[in-house]
């Protein structure tokens, strides 16, 4: 046994090391009707499937919404990872768990094996411990645990202090954009302190998954390839920049310079690389059947109030504020006005004047959302828990029922919303989403997505649309970017786009999928 950063067999060894194994414990399973392979998956699922068991470390970089939950699960099936006396443990986001993972283990794998759960992703750290402690039995473990559960505090001391007791033969990290990007490689972030810890066999199967690998800057794929391949990947986060990027210094103060990361110096290295620990399709090359995202960009003018509000805030603050709370502050304003009571709280103001709102009632009513006469549904996103429940408020005054699924959304409801909502004969018909709900849950039961206000970050722009344009559902799915005119949404939209094309173009390369907005080009920074 050894610990995370212990000896370390090169893939290249380790496609020697289990020919024999792949040639016969692959081949069973694929031949064998009553499989999740055989019975659940795409080819194309498939094909990530043999491609987790052949290579056993690897980013499954599919995009949004192709189904990884289930190639992960058919991949350890062919590994033979459901028999007697393997731990399997899965690290994902709390929404994840329930929604995803439970579920589709209870599902998919259920039927055909015999299989200890252990859910750990929610409850107290004493309530955690004792699930581990008593769980653990001859059968294969399948440990689900929220991303905070491996945390190592500062003094040493793990959340779930057992944890590090179970010696697991496959490790899963879902949505591991999230978390494995560090800042340097003798400074770990909690996550990956706990992670070092953990005991594991010595071909430990290790996948990480996400549809947005880099979080927006490819420099932050450092944390990934560290966790999937430590052997050729433990040097300083800095020497690794050096190596991959150009880098140059940026004066920031008058006394202090800071480094910053520059282009690639050489993308076909990186592309290199990609190739041999990457999986990466996109739906438009896997999925034709489903036809593709429309995008409508809508340029809406601010009412008189609002313009007032804003250009008053912006010669009053942008130089009193940080760049960030600044644009924070603008970007409410081009939602609605704002009142700020005598704590000097904000909150959107009810009945106050909302040139998108006032968007948004007119299309609602011309769908049939009013008096129930269209069986649709919708997604209502924005990156403000106060705009979602303003706009709840909103709504309801016009009979429009809306149910708010955000971060303050208990855990005990968010399963039950999703599953009401995807129910095509319920009465919740509108969801007000949070931009940090963007992973993890299907609401395709939708064929439209009205982003209200666009996040900064193009990957959970992504993420967020997929939560509706999704393989377990061939329709046609809509987008609605409403964009402020005249204000901070239309250089946030161009900058948005000017990232995607970076990322995508060494995620997909030409194969990629074309995420340019028509309004761009008519749109200059504010």
């Amino acid at each position: 046994m050894t610990t995370m950063t212990g000896t370390y067999t090169t893939p290249q060894m380790l496609k020697k090391s289990i020919a024999s194994f792949a040639t016969n414990q692959i081949a069973n399973v694929m031949t064998n009707p009553k499989t999740i392979y055989n019975e659940i998956l795409f080819d194309y699922q498939k094909d990530a499937a043999k491609r987790i068991a052949e290579q056993r470390q690897l980013l499954l970089a599919d995009q949004p919404g192709l189904g990884k939950t289930l190639e992960v699960l058919s991949g350890l099936e062919l590994l033979g990872m459901y028999g007697l006396g393997k731990n399997i443990l899965i690290i994902t986001p709390l929404i994840n768990a329930q929604t995803a993972w439970v579920k589709s283990i209870e599902q998919f794998v259920q039927p055909y094996y015999d299989y200890n759960l252990i859910d750990i992703s929610k409850g107290s750290v004493h309530e955690k411990r004792d699930a581990i402690e008593v769980g653990l039995t001859g059968l294969c473990n399948i440990v689900v645990a929220n991303h905070n559960a491996i945390d190592l505090m500062d003094n040493n001391k793990n959340r779930v202090s057992t944890l590090p007791m179970v010696t697991f033969d496959a490790i899963v990290i879902d949505e591991s954009h999230m978390v494995l990007p560090i800042r340097d490689h003798r400074k770990r972030t909690r996550f990956w302190r706990g992670l070092e810890v953990l005991k594991r066999t010595e071909e430990c199967i290790r996948v990480a998954i996400s549809g947005t690998p880099d979080r927006g800057k490819l420099e932050n794929r450092y944390g990934t390839w560290l966790f999937l391949d430590p052997y050729n990947t433990t040097i300083n986060r800095w020497d690794w920049l050096e190596k991959n990027f150009h880098m140059y210094e940026q004066k920031v103060a008058a006394n202090r310079t800071v480094k910053m990361v520059g282009a690639l110096k050489s993308e076909a290295a990186w592309m290199e690389k990609d190739a041999e620990m990457m999986l990466r399709r996109t739906k438009n090359e896997v999925l034709t059947q489903l036809p593709p995202k429309q995008y409508i960009d809508v340029e809406i003018k601010l009412t008189d109030r609002q313009l007032k509000d804003y250009w008053e805030m912006k010669f009053e603050q942008e130089k009193a504020l940080e760049p960030m709370v600044f644009a924070i502050r603008a970007r409410q304003i081009a939602d609605c006005r704002w009142w700020t009571n005598e704590d000097g709280e904000t909150t959107p103001l009810i009945g106050g004047d909302s040139a998108k709102l006032q968007w948004l009632l007119e299309w609602l009513d011309s769908r049939g959302y009013m008096d129930s006469s269209l069986e649709g549904k919708v997604v209502i996103a924005s990156q403000f828990s106060k705009v979602l429940h303003w706009l709840k408020t909103e709504l309801e005054k016009f009979g429009v029922k809306a149910v708010v699924l955000d971060g303050a959304t208990p855990e005990k409801d968010r399963a039950r919303i999703q599953e009401d909502f995807q129910n095509l004969s319920s009465d919740t018909r509108v969801i007000l989403l949070s931009g940090q709900m963007g992973v993890g849950i299907t609401l395709d039961a939708a064929d439209d997505l009205i982003m209200f206000d666009s996040p900064y970050d193009p990957d959970r722009v992504e993420q967020i649309e997929d939560r509706i344009h999704r393989a377990s559902n061939m329709h046609h799915v809509t987008i609605w970017n409403l964009i402020a005119k005249g204000t901070i949404d239309q250089a946030i939209l161009a900058k948005v786009s000017k990232r995607y094309k970076l990322t995508r173009s060494m995620l997909d390369g030409a194969r990629g999928i074309d995420f340019e907005r028509n309004v761009v080009a008519s749109l200059k920074d504010d």
